[in-house]
Parts: C-alpha cells; structure tokens; sequence
C-alpha cells in the first residue's frame, strides 16, 4: 500500500521521463493511474491500521486492492501496447514483471481476504 502511495504521488508531482510510457500516454490517463494508485494506497492503509471492526478493515482494505489492481491493468495493459508497437524501452519486459507481480500478489490477498470474511471462513 505504501508503494502505491508513492508511486501514486510522483506520478502526480513530476513530469514523467521522456522514455516512459507515461510520456507517451494522454495526460488524463496518467492522472488517472495516479489518482487511483494513490487513493486506493490510502484506502488500502487505511483498512489495514483500522481499529474498529476487524472485517470493516478487511473490507477497506479488500476493495483499494481492487481499485489498485484496475490501475495496475491499466498501466500494464499500456505499456504492452507501447512495446508491442514499437516503443524501445531500456526494461519494458522487467516493468510487465514488475507490474504483473505486483497484481497478482493483490489478487491473491483479494481471494485471501474474501475467504476470511465468507461465513465459515478461517477467521
């Protein structure tokens, strides 16, 4: 979560790299990736350090990583695009990865906590 804040916030506060596939994007879609990545880190943070209920935690922390994992299709899905198209990118291959890790961890915590919260789950 915390990397999606930070990561959410340079996207927002500095004029991306001229080899970044942000810089070949419309402006409005990296404003959007980064307020999604942002709010959804903040959402996210926010669910996991909640003091009330356990499942109203769980459950904010449930739906930022659902907002998170539609950014991060957003952003893979572009830079695929982009490299499928021509764009020479020192690592485009290593961002994917990256990319792809990344969503897959927050689809496996998704399926994690939905199974928390099921009546009859582990919790």
């Amino acid at each position: 979560m915390v990397v999606s804040v930070l990561v959410g916030l340079g996207y927002l506060t500095t004029v991306p790299a001229p080899q970044s596939v942000a810089a070949l994007m419309p402006g409005w879609l990296v404003w959007l990736w980064a307020c999604t990545l942002l709010g959804s880190g903040l959402l996210g943070l926010a669910g996991c350090l909640w003091w009330g209920r356990t499942t109203a935690g769980l459950g904010l922390e449930r739906a930022a990583l659902a907002a998170q994992s539609g950014a991060l299709l957003m952003i893979a899905g572009a830079t695929l695009h982009a490299w499928l198209i021509g764009w020479t990118a020192t690592f485009p291959l290593l961002g994917l990865a990256f990319l792809s890790a990344w969503l897959v961890a927050n689809l496996w915590r998704i399926f994690q906590i939905r199974n928390e919260l099921r009546p009859g789950g582990d919790g």
